[in-house]
């Protein structure tokens, strides 16, 4: 028969085992806050056109080097181009009732206003402004962890569970986003990272 001794270590190693099993469940629900992102969209540019010296009897034809065309009295038009990426443009314009016709290379990575140096009686000037919608996906990783909170560093932040999320930005810049992770015991974890979206 045990004594009482033998009794007493059995069941404190039982208790202390017992312990360390809580505790290293405990450690394993720690959450590790985890995310990647992808970022798309196409950039809308506004281009104002205005020809220099403008005739008030005359048309022009503008070609604006994506397909688009305008015949029109106005000497002063404006043209939206979306892309992707930069890229320049063939603008032509052409006066009614002449032979005159003008083509410059236009290029949507310079945002300004852009005017000849030597101006001819077609030459035109031109302003390029642009917004920039950008979609980004954010790819939620983390481990050990129930609920997630986003902070896309515009203001804005955003409770979900979903493995993946959308969020749109309506500008380029520098952005610094936040996803919160919490786990059943309501430990946290935050992970962060810049985010630059760039016309």
């Amino acid at each position: 028969m045990r004594n009482i001794s033998t009794i007493f270590r059995i069941v404190t190693i039982a208790l202390l085992f017992a312990s360390c099993t809580k505790d290293t469940a405990k450690q394993q629900q720690v959450p590790v806050a985890n995310f990647s992102y992808s970022a798309s969209g196409k950039a809308l540019y506004k281009v104002d056109f205005a020809v220099i010296s403008p005739s008030t009897t005359s048309k022009y034809f503008w070609h604006f080097g994506n397909g688009a065309t305008l015949y029109d009295t106005a000497s002063a038009v404006t043209h939206y181009y979306v892309t992707d990426d930069h890229q320049s443009y063939n603008v032509s314009v052409a006066k009614s009732n002449t032979n005159d016709t003008l083509t410059k290379t236009i290029s949507l990575s310079e945002i300004g206003t852009f005017s000849p140096q030597q101006p001819t009686p077609l030459s035109f000037k031109y302003t390029v402004t642009a917004s920039a919608p950008y979609n980004v996906i954010f790819l939620n990783s983390s481990t050990n962890a129930v609920n997630f909170t986003w902070n896309f560093g515009d203001n804005t932040s955003a409770a979900s569970n979903a493995t993946s999320i959308v969020h749109t930005y309506s500008q380029s810049g520098v952005y610094q986003v936040r996803l919160i992770a919490t786990s059943t015991n309501g430990i946290s974890d935050t992970a962060t990272t810049t985010l630059t979206l760039t016309l």
